[in-house]
Protein backbone atom coordinates (compact mmCIF):
# COMPACT_ATOMS: atom_id res chain seq x y z
CA UNK A 1 0.00 0.00 0.00
CA UNK A 2 3.02 2.46 -0.27
CA UNK A 3 2.22 2.96 -3.75
CA UNK A 4 -1.37 4.53 -2.85
CA UNK A 5 -0.95 8.36 -2.73
CA UNK A 6 -2.53 10.60 0.14
CA UNK A 7 -4.94 12.01 -2.47
CA UNK A 8 -6.75 8.61 -2.61
CA UNK A 9 -7.07 7.75 1.16
CA UNK A 10 -9.02 9.08 3.65
CA UNK A 11 -7.46 9.89 7.08
CA UNK A 12 -8.86 9.82 10.97
CA UNK A 13 -10.29 12.63 12.46
CA UNK A 14 -7.05 13.43 15.06
CA UNK A 15 -4.53 12.18 12.14
CA UNK A 16 -1.66 14.64 11.49
CA UNK A 17 -1.45 15.48 7.96
CA UNK A 18 2.27 15.62 8.13
CA UNK A 19 2.51 11.70 8.35
CA UNK A 20 3.93 9.43 6.22
CA UNK A 21 1.56 7.22 4.41
CA UNK A 22 3.91 4.29 5.11
CA UNK A 23 3.53 4.32 9.15
CA UNK A 24 -0.25 5.00 7.85
CA UNK A 25 -0.12 1.80 5.89
CA UNK A 26 2.12 -0.13 8.65
CA UNK A 27 -0.67 0.73 11.33
CA UNK A 28 -3.76 0.10 10.07
CA UNK A 29 -2.77 -3.02 7.77
CA UNK A 30 -0.51 -5.29 10.15
CA UNK A 31 -1.71 -4.11 13.44
CA UNK A 32 -4.99 -3.17 13.36
CA UNK A 33 -6.07 -5.25 10.37
CA UNK A 34 -8.16 -3.12 8.90
CA UNK A 35 -7.23 -1.56 5.11
CA UNK A 36 -7.52 2.19 4.58
CA UNK A 37 -11.06 3.91 2.63
CA UNK A 38 -9.78 4.77 -0.51
CA UNK A 39 -11.48 6.60 -3.22
CA UNK A 40 -10.59 8.58 -6.49
CA UNK A 41 -12.82 9.24 -9.56
CA UNK A 42 -12.41 6.69 -13.01
CA UNK A 43 -14.45 5.96 -15.55
CA UNK A 44 -17.24 2.90 -15.48
CA UNK A 45 -18.59 1.29 -18.05
CA UNK A 46 -22.32 0.85 -18.26
CA UNK A 47 -23.11 -2.77 -19.82
CA UNK A 48 -26.75 -1.82 -20.18
CA UNK A 49 -26.09 1.41 -22.74
CA UNK A 50 -22.86 -0.53 -23.45
CA UNK A 51 -20.94 3.31 -22.87
CA UNK A 52 -18.22 4.88 -20.72
CA UNK A 53 -18.95 7.87 -17.61
CA UNK A 54 -16.75 9.25 -14.95
CA UNK A 55 -17.75 8.39 -11.41
CA UNK A 56 -16.25 8.36 -7.81
CA UNK A 57 -15.45 5.35 -6.73
CA UNK A 58 -14.88 4.02 -3.48
CA UNK A 59 -13.68 1.26 -1.55
CA UNK A 60 -14.49 0.50 2.33
CA UNK A 61 -13.57 -3.22 3.78
CA UNK A 62 -14.02 -5.17 0.90
CA UNK A 63 -17.12 -3.12 -0.82
CA UNK A 64 -17.01 -0.45 -3.86
CA UNK A 65 -19.53 1.94 -4.01
CA UNK A 66 -19.67 4.64 -6.28
CA UNK A 67 -21.48 7.47 -6.37
CA UNK A 68 -21.59 10.52 -9.42
CA UNK A 69 -22.04 13.43 -7.06
CA UNK A 70 -18.91 14.67 -5.32
CA UNK A 71 -21.22 15.97 -2.25
CA UNK A 72 -22.49 12.56 -1.77
CA UNK A 73 -19.05 11.16 -1.75
CA UNK A 74 -17.73 14.16 0.89
CA UNK A 75 -21.19 13.44 3.32
CA UNK A 76 -19.64 10.03 3.93
CA UNK A 77 -16.05 10.74 4.56
CA UNK A 78 -16.78 13.36 7.37
CA UNK A 79 -19.47 10.48 8.58
CA UNK A 80 -16.87 7.73 8.69
CA UNK A 81 -14.18 10.15 9.99
CA UNK A 82 -16.47 11.45 12.92
CA UNK A 83 -18.01 7.66 13.10
CA UNK A 84 -15.59 5.15 12.24
CA UNK A 85 -16.42 2.27 13.24
CA UNK A 86 -20.63 2.53 13.71
CA UNK A 87 -21.31 3.44 9.70
CA UNK A 88 -24.91 2.81 9.47
CA UNK A 89 -26.70 2.23 6.39
CA UNK A 90 -28.18 5.96 6.63
CA UNK A 91 -24.48 6.73 5.93
CA UNK A 92 -24.05 4.69 3.01
CA UNK A 93 -27.60 6.03 1.50
CA UNK A 94 -26.79 8.07 -1.44
CA UNK A 95 -23.64 5.97 -2.61
CA UNK A 96 -24.77 2.73 -4.88
CA UNK A 97 -23.25 -0.43 -4.26
CA UNK A 98 -21.13 -1.89 -6.82
CA UNK A 99 -19.37 -4.99 -6.21
CA UNK A 100 -18.34 -7.20 -3.20
CA UNK A 101 -14.83 -8.01 -3.65
CA UNK A 102 -14.72 -11.38 -2.01
CA UNK A 103 -16.92 -12.38 -4.67
CA UNK A 104 -14.95 -11.33 -7.69
CA UNK A 105 -11.26 -11.79 -9.18
CA UNK A 106 -9.37 -8.64 -9.98
CA UNK A 107 -7.79 -8.05 -13.31
CA UNK A 108 -6.02 -5.88 -15.53
CA UNK A 109 -5.91 -5.55 -18.89
CA UNK A 110 -3.56 -4.80 -21.88
CA UNK A 111 -4.88 -2.38 -23.60
CA UNK A 112 -8.88 -1.62 -22.38
CA UNK A 113 -9.16 1.01 -25.39
CA UNK A 114 -8.68 -1.97 -28.26
CA UNK A 115 -10.77 -4.60 -25.83
CA UNK A 116 -13.32 -2.22 -24.13
CA UNK A 117 -13.71 1.04 -26.06
CA UNK A 118 -12.25 2.59 -22.64
CA UNK A 119 -11.63 5.97 -22.85
CA UNK A 120 -8.07 4.91 -21.30
CA UNK A 121 -5.76 2.31 -21.93
CA UNK A 122 -5.30 1.33 -18.39
CA UNK A 123 -8.29 -1.02 -17.10
CA UNK A 124 -9.37 -3.28 -14.70
CA UNK A 125 -11.44 -5.95 -14.44
CA UNK A 126 -13.79 -7.37 -12.19
CA UNK A 127 -14.95 -11.13 -13.06
CA UNK A 128 -17.12 -13.29 -11.29
CA UNK A 129 -15.54 -15.89 -9.01
CA UNK A 130 -16.12 -19.69 -10.60
CA UNK A 131 -17.95 -17.83 -13.45
CA UNK A 132 -17.52 -18.16 -17.07
CA UNK A 133 -17.75 -14.42 -18.33
CA UNK A 134 -17.22 -13.28 -21.64
CA UNK A 135 -16.08 -9.42 -22.63
CA UNK A 136 -19.59 -8.35 -22.94
CA UNK A 137 -21.39 -9.78 -20.12
CA UNK A 138 -23.34 -7.99 -17.67
CA UNK A 139 -21.34 -9.90 -14.66
CA UNK A 140 -17.87 -8.43 -15.52
CA UNK A 141 -17.20 -4.96 -13.81
CA UNK A 142 -14.75 -2.99 -16.28
CA UNK A 143 -13.14 0.09 -14.57
CA UNK A 144 -10.66 2.72 -16.67
CA UNK A 145 -8.42 4.71 -14.85
CA UNK A 146 -6.53 7.99 -15.74
CA UNK A 147 -3.15 6.68 -15.21
CA UNK A 148 -0.78 3.91 -15.16
CA UNK A 149 0.13 5.18 -11.03
CA UNK A 150 -4.17 5.24 -10.18
CA UNK A 151 -4.68 1.82 -11.89
CA UNK A 152 -1.93 0.45 -9.54
CA UNK A 153 -2.87 2.25 -6.79
CA UNK A 154 -6.52 0.66 -7.36
CA UNK A 155 -5.23 -3.23 -7.64
CA UNK A 156 -2.78 -2.47 -4.50
CA UNK A 157 -6.13 -1.54 -2.71
CA UNK A 158 -8.34 -4.46 -4.11
CA UNK A 159 -5.69 -7.18 -3.42
CA UNK A 160 -5.25 -5.58 0.01
CA UNK A 161 -8.96 -5.57 1.10
CA UNK A 162 -9.27 -9.28 -0.41
CA UNK A 163 -6.46 -10.78 1.24
CA UNK A 164 -5.77 -8.73 3.78
CA UNK A 165 -6.51 -11.26 6.65
CA UNK A 166 -4.23 -14.21 4.91
CA UNK A 167 -1.31 -11.61 4.29
CA UNK A 168 -1.22 -10.44 7.62
CA UNK A 169 -1.82 -14.43 9.09
CA UNK A 170 1.08 -14.90 6.88
CA UNK A 171 3.00 -12.01 7.87
CA UNK A 172 2.88 -12.91 11.66
CA UNK A 173 3.72 -16.80 11.37
CA UNK A 174 6.76 -15.65 9.39
CA UNK A 175 7.62 -13.25 12.28
CA UNK A 176 7.06 -15.70 14.90
CA UNK A 177 8.64 -18.63 13.41
CA UNK A 178 12.01 -15.88 13.06
CA UNK A 179 11.54 -14.86 16.83
CA UNK A 180 11.45 -18.86 17.85
CA UNK A 181 14.61 -19.76 15.45
CA UNK A 182 17.09 -17.35 16.09
CA UNK A 183 17.70 -15.31 19.34
CA UNK A 184 18.33 -11.90 18.60
CA UNK A 185 20.72 -11.43 21.64
CA UNK A 186 22.98 -13.89 20.65
CA UNK A 187 23.34 -13.24 16.86
CA UNK A 188 22.20 -9.49 16.03
CA UNK A 189 24.41 -8.14 18.40
CA UNK A 190 27.66 -9.46 17.01
CA UNK A 191 28.48 -8.06 13.63
CA UNK A 192 31.14 -8.92 11.83
CA UNK A 193 32.29 -5.65 9.73
CA UNK A 194 31.38 -5.94 5.64
CA UNK A 195 30.26 -9.58 6.05
CA UNK A 196 26.60 -11.27 6.42
CA UNK A 197 26.29 -13.16 9.44
CA UNK A 198 24.22 -15.92 7.73
CA UNK A 199 26.53 -16.01 5.17
CA UNK A 200 29.60 -18.00 6.59
CA UNK A 201 29.53 -20.81 9.35
CA UNK A 202 32.11 -21.21 12.20
CA UNK A 203 34.36 -23.89 11.95
CA UNK A 204 36.53 -25.61 14.92
CA UNK A 205 39.66 -26.96 12.86
CA UNK A 206 41.71 -27.48 16.38
CA UNK A 207 40.68 -31.38 16.36
CA UNK A 208 41.27 -33.85 13.65
CA UNK A 209 38.57 -33.18 11.51
CA UNK A 210 36.75 -29.51 11.34
CA UNK A 211 33.40 -29.15 13.49
CA UNK A 212 30.42 -26.76 12.92
CA UNK A 213 30.01 -24.35 16.20
CA UNK A 214 26.58 -24.13 16.64
CA UNK A 215 26.86 -22.41 19.97
CA UNK A 216 27.29 -18.64 18.88
CA UNK A 217 28.57 -17.59 22.36
CA UNK A 218 31.08 -20.14 21.34
CA UNK A 219 31.69 -19.27 17.64
CA UNK A 220 32.05 -15.00 19.49
CA UNK A 221 34.97 -16.66 21.56
CA UNK A 222 36.56 -18.34 18.62
CA UNK A 223 36.12 -15.07 16.51
CA UNK A 224 37.60 -12.95 19.22
CA UNK A 225 40.36 -15.45 20.26
CA UNK A 226 41.21 -15.89 16.67
CA UNK A 227 41.66 -11.52 16.34
CA UNK A 228 39.63 -11.82 12.93
CA UNK A 229 43.00 -13.15 11.12
CA UNK A 230 40.69 -14.97 8.59
CA UNK A 231 40.12 -11.51 7.64
CA UNK A 232 43.60 -10.58 6.35
CA UNK A 233 43.97 -10.60 2.40
CA UNK A 234 47.06 -11.72 0.95
CA UNK A 235 48.92 -8.92 -1.34
CA UNK A 236 51.37 -9.96 -3.60
CA UNK A 237 55.13 -9.05 -3.69
CA UNK A 238 56.57 -5.85 -5.00
CA UNK A 239 57.85 -7.01 -8.56
CA UNK A 240 61.63 -6.44 -8.61
CA UNK A 241 62.92 -3.74 -11.09
CA UNK A 242 62.97 -5.11 -14.38
CA UNK A 243 67.19 -4.63 -14.63
CA UNK A 244 67.99 -6.86 -12.11
CA UNK A 245 66.05 -9.53 -13.76
CA UNK A 246 66.88 -9.33 -17.53
CA UNK A 247 70.02 -8.25 -19.71
CA UNK A 248 69.65 -4.80 -21.52
CA UNK A 249 71.61 -4.16 -24.74
CA UNK A 250 72.67 -6.38 -27.44
CA UNK A 251 73.07 -8.64 -24.39
CA UNK A 252 69.10 -9.07 -24.38
CA UNK A 253 69.10 -11.02 -27.78
CA UNK A 254 69.20 -10.97 -30.98
CA UNK A 255 66.23 -9.37 -31.66
CA UNK A 256 66.97 -5.94 -31.41
CA UNK A 257 68.93 -6.45 -34.85
CA UNK A 258 65.77 -7.04 -36.28
CA UNK A 259 63.88 -4.92 -38.36
CA UNK A 260 60.57 -6.10 -37.04
CA UNK A 261 61.59 -5.21 -33.68
CA UNK A 262 60.22 -1.94 -32.55
CA UNK A 263 62.17 -0.85 -29.02
CA UNK A 264 60.08 1.78 -26.59
CA UNK A 265 57.17 1.33 -28.47
CA UNK A 266 53.89 1.61 -26.27
CA UNK A 267 50.49 -0.31 -27.32
CA UNK A 268 48.99 2.87 -28.74
CA UNK A 269 51.88 3.86 -31.10
CA UNK A 270 51.95 0.39 -32.41
CA UNK A 271 48.12 -0.09 -32.59
CA UNK A 272 48.34 3.17 -35.17
CA UNK A 273 51.38 1.97 -37.11
CA UNK A 274 50.14 -1.98 -38.16
CA UNK A 275 46.44 0.19 -38.59
CA UNK A 276 47.92 2.96 -41.10
CA UNK A 277 50.49 0.56 -42.52
CA UNK A 278 48.41 -2.90 -42.65
CA UNK A 279 46.28 -3.24 -45.48
CA UNK A 280 46.43 -7.08 -45.70
CA UNK A 281 46.28 -9.90 -42.46
CA UNK A 282 49.81 -10.79 -41.37
CA UNK A 283 51.23 -7.47 -40.94
CA UNK A 284 53.07 -7.36 -37.62
CA UNK A 285 55.76 -5.98 -35.25
CA UNK A 286 57.20 -6.70 -32.52
CA UNK A 287 57.53 -4.70 -29.47
CA UNK A 288 58.98 -4.85 -25.63
CA UNK A 289 55.32 -5.16 -22.84
CA UNK A 290 55.17 -2.17 -21.08
CA UNK A 291 52.86 -4.14 -18.45
CA UNK A 292 54.83 -6.93 -18.14
CA UNK A 293 58.73 -5.88 -17.82
CA UNK A 294 60.80 -8.62 -19.55
CA UNK A 295 57.71 -9.63 -22.00
CA UNK A 296 57.35 -8.82 -25.70
CA UNK A 297 54.19 -8.33 -27.27
CA UNK A 298 53.62 -9.40 -31.04
CA UNK A 299 51.15 -6.50 -32.62
CA UNK A 300 49.84 -8.28 -35.77
CA UNK A 301 46.48 -7.26 -38.05
CA UNK A 302 43.91 -9.62 -39.05
CA UNK A 303 40.45 -9.33 -40.12
CA UNK A 304 40.35 -5.61 -39.68
CA UNK A 305 41.76 -5.72 -36.63
CA UNK A 306 44.50 -4.81 -34.42
CA UNK A 307 45.53 -7.77 -31.93
CA UNK A 308 48.09 -7.97 -29.49
CA UNK A 309 49.73 -11.79 -28.45
CA UNK A 310 51.70 -11.60 -25.34
CA UNK A 311 55.49 -12.91 -25.80
CA UNK A 312 56.08 -14.93 -22.44
CA UNK A 313 59.73 -15.67 -21.27
CA UNK A 314 59.67 -19.14 -19.65
CA UNK A 315 62.66 -20.51 -17.48
CA UNK A 316 63.66 -23.59 -19.47
CA UNK A 317 65.05 -26.38 -16.36
CA UNK A 318 67.12 -28.05 -18.96
CA UNK A 319 69.43 -25.03 -20.01
CA UNK A 320 68.43 -23.17 -17.20
CA UNK A 321 68.08 -19.91 -19.24
CA UNK A 322 64.46 -18.47 -20.56
CA UNK A 323 62.77 -19.48 -23.44
CA UNK A 324 59.94 -18.03 -25.30
CA UNK A 325 56.14 -18.88 -25.92
CA UNK A 326 53.26 -17.30 -27.57
CA UNK A 327 51.32 -20.36 -26.69
CA UNK A 328 51.70 -20.38 -22.38
CA UNK A 329 54.84 -23.08 -22.88
CA UNK A 330 52.98 -25.50 -25.39
CA UNK A 331 55.22 -24.12 -28.22
CA UNK A 332 58.93 -22.69 -26.98
CA UNK A 333 61.54 -21.15 -28.76
CA UNK A 334 65.28 -20.34 -27.47
CA UNK A 335 64.83 -16.19 -29.17
CA UNK A 336 62.21 -14.14 -30.71
CA UNK A 337 64.18 -14.91 -33.81
CA UNK A 338 63.16 -18.21 -34.24
CA UNK A 339 59.43 -17.82 -32.79
CA UNK A 340 59.08 -14.81 -35.97
CA UNK A 341 60.11 -17.31 -38.50
CA UNK A 342 57.88 -20.27 -37.03
CA UNK A 343 54.92 -17.86 -37.47
CA UNK A 344 56.24 -16.81 -40.79
CA UNK A 345 56.08 -20.28 -41.58
CA UNK A 346 52.91 -21.54 -39.65
CA UNK A 347 50.10 -19.48 -38.47
CA UNK A 348 49.97 -21.99 -35.16
CA UNK A 349 47.91 -20.73 -32.36
CA UNK A 350 47.21 -17.61 -34.57
CA UNK A 351 44.65 -17.05 -36.28
CA UNK A 352 46.75 -15.89 -39.56
CA UNK A 353 50.30 -16.21 -40.73
CA UNK A 354 53.03 -13.34 -40.39
CA UNK A 355 53.23 -12.00 -43.81
CA UNK A 356 54.89 -8.21 -43.58
CA UNK A 357 56.68 -6.52 -41.13
CA UNK A 358 56.65 -3.04 -40.79
CA UNK A 359 60.23 -1.13 -40.02
CA UNK A 360 60.79 2.07 -38.62
CA UNK A 361 60.03 3.96 -41.76
CA UNK A 362 56.51 2.63 -41.75
CA UNK A 363 56.70 0.38 -44.61
CA UNK A 364 55.21 -3.26 -44.64
CA UNK A 365 57.78 -5.24 -45.73
CA UNK A 366 57.00 -8.88 -47.21
CA UNK A 367 58.29 -11.74 -45.02
CA UNK A 368 57.48 -14.73 -47.23
CA UNK A 369 61.19 -15.19 -47.74
CA UNK A 370 61.45 -15.33 -43.72
CA UNK A 371 63.87 -12.49 -42.77
CA UNK A 372 65.87 -12.20 -46.06
CA UNK A 373 64.46 -9.16 -47.44
CA UNK A 374 66.68 -6.47 -47.05
CA UNK A 375 65.13 -3.67 -43.89
CA UNK A 376 64.76 0.02 -44.22
CA UNK A 377 66.14 2.52 -41.69
CA UNK A 378 64.06 5.67 -40.74
CA UNK A 379 62.20 7.52 -38.16
CA UNK A 380 58.96 7.00 -37.00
Amino acid sequence: MDAVPQTLRARKADEPLRMAPKHIDLNLVLQEGKSPVVFSQVWIKDQQKQAWGKAFLLLREKKLYLSYKIQVLAKFLRAAKIREASISESDINGLNFFAELSSYHVYTTLNAKNQFRAPTEWGICLRPSGVDTEDETPELKCISCDSERVRSCWLTAMRLAKYGKQLRENYRAFKNKQTESINPKDYNSYTVPNESVRSRVAMDFTGSVGRIVEDPKEAKAIAVAEGYSWKRRWRPPCRPPPTSLYPQGIESGVHITQPWFHSGMSRDQATALVTKHGTVDGVFLVRESRSNPGAFVLTYKCGGKVLHAQITPILDPVRESHVFSLDSGVTKFYDLLQLVEFYQLNAGCLPTRLTHYVVQNCSPVNSSTCGQTSPVTGSI
